[in-house]
């Protein structure tokens, strides 16, 4: 294997591009401090005026979200400076979003175009699954950990599927194998559906549900593109408290950096985190959110799979929930930088008059859904509500289908921000 960036500068930092994330850029950045390495946090302004070349940085790791977004945002120059920087010796790691953003497409300006693989199409693929699956690995790649430390398990959250050409060049680091205890396909965890059950689940959902789909389809892949490489995986390897995929994600940043870098990421806990910036409109914003994470509860909507990941009955904005559940926690927890403080002077008040119009809408919208799927008014689907009343509410929420804008979007995004100057001193 070539020579990688960090021999060739001497330079160890690990580079995270930073927005249009959610929750992933969070876990990220804490996965990788809590293996110990030294981050470098970049937007994509900061990728196109030139950060990557002056940096150097040993890799640059790219969190999930939408890739589209993501890549529309770089624009033409941040494009090209991360193809730059791989053709002299750059390393690229991206996570589902992150892995999607390297593919082919058919808009050059949605993606970056490092990999010649392009997504399998939705009919062909299990949309909507979620937990640890089961692995095959290439053992002896020096990308793989080895083979009396290679992972068995590691988590995909809700994934696309590599389409991969023939004769392509790269090489297939992972393969899917057998689902895991956790395993979900939709709302439906899936070890509890009987194999004959499943044509009518799928009949009622109208997707694929059954998970030999994935078997033998590949996971994580790698190539070269000029003198850099790129590795793209489904499998989210920062999933804190999943040792053996935590142990492989240490492996691959030793090897990037040059360093001996840890192998464990514990469980995250927002709730649980001290409060080191104490403010009063983040501060009234967790009671908001948790009112409407309570009531979906109560009304068998919404359950908690994780301490910082819901689950919730198809169709319904959880992940939306669990992003600003995270991310208001954890900016709690961190000091305010000058950046930060100035930022939140200015965009507070506001964040606190839409927060205050979420509440009420959200709780509205939760009961309308529980009152469809009661009175078997609809079937509401990751597309759309079931019904029409609270589809309407629900694009008031997080705007149509894929769900990235509205009122969720918007405090989102301040938050992402926030975080990011939090993270910037």
């Amino acid at each position: 294997m070539a020579e990688n960036l960090a021999a060739r500068s001497g330079k160890s930092t690990i580079a995270l591009f930073w927005g249009h994330s959610q929750l992933w850029g969070t876990l990220l950045w804490r996965g990788l401090n809590e293996l110990g390495a030294e981050v470098l946090v970049l937007r994509g302004r900061d990728i196109a005026r030139g950060a990557l070349q002056h940096h150097a940085p040993a890799a640059l790791i790219v969190p999930g979200g939408w890739a589209k977004q993501r890549a529309l945002h770089l624009g033409t120059e941040g494009r090209e400076a991360i193809r730059e920087y791989l053709r002299h010796g750059g390393m690229y790691v991206g996570f589902c979003g992150g892995a999607g953003m390297a593919l082919n497409a058919e808009n050059t300006a949605e993606s970056l175009h490092l990999c010649p693989c392009g997504r399998k199409p939705i009919a062909d693929r299990l949309v909507n699954c979620s937990g640890h699956m089961a692995l095959e690995l290439a053992t002896d790649h020096p990308l793989c950990p080895p083979e009396d430390q290679a992972p068995l398990t590691a988590p995909v959250w809700w994934p696309s599927q590599f389409d991969v050409p023939d004769r392509a060049e790269l090489t297939v680091l992972a393969r899917y194998q057998a689902p895991q205890e956790d395993f979900w396909v939709a709302d439906l965890p899936y070890r509890d559906i009987p194999d004959a059950h499943l044509p009518a689940w799928e009949d009622l959902y109208g997707i694929n549900l059954n998970a030999d789909i994935l078997r033998g389809e590949p996971a994580v892949l790698t190539g070269r593109v000029g003198a850099g490489r790129y590795i793209i995986s489904y499998l989210h390897l920062e999933t804190p408290g999943s040792p053996q995929a935590n142990r492989w994600l240490g492996h691959i940043l030793s090897w990037a950096t040059g360093q001996a870098l840890g192998s464990e990421i514990p469980e995250w806990e927002p709730s649980s985190l001290p409060r080191q910036w104490d403010d009063a409109t983040l501060h009234a914003f967790l009671p908001l959110l948790e009112d409407c994470l309570s009531l979906g509860q109560r009304h068998f909507l919404l359950n908690w799979r994780r301490p910082w990941l819901l689950g919730w009955r198809r169709g319904l904005p959880g992940f939306h929930l669990s992003t600003l559940h995270g991310l208001a926690h954890q900016i709690q927890a961190l000091p305010p930088t000058p950046q930060a403080l100035r930022y939140w002077a200015f965009a507070a008040p506001r964040f606190h008059r839409l927060s205050l119009r979420f509440r009420d809408l959200m709780r509205s919208y939760l009961l309308m859904e529980r009152y469809a799927a009661t009175a078997h008014a609809g079937r509401s689907t990751p597309i759309r509500s079931g019904c029409e009343e609270a589809q309407a509410v629900r694009e008031k929420l997080i705007g149509p289908f894929p769900g990235q804008g509205g009122i969720c979007g918007e405090l989102t995004t301040v938050l992402e921000n926030l975080l990011y100057y939090c993270l910037n001193p």
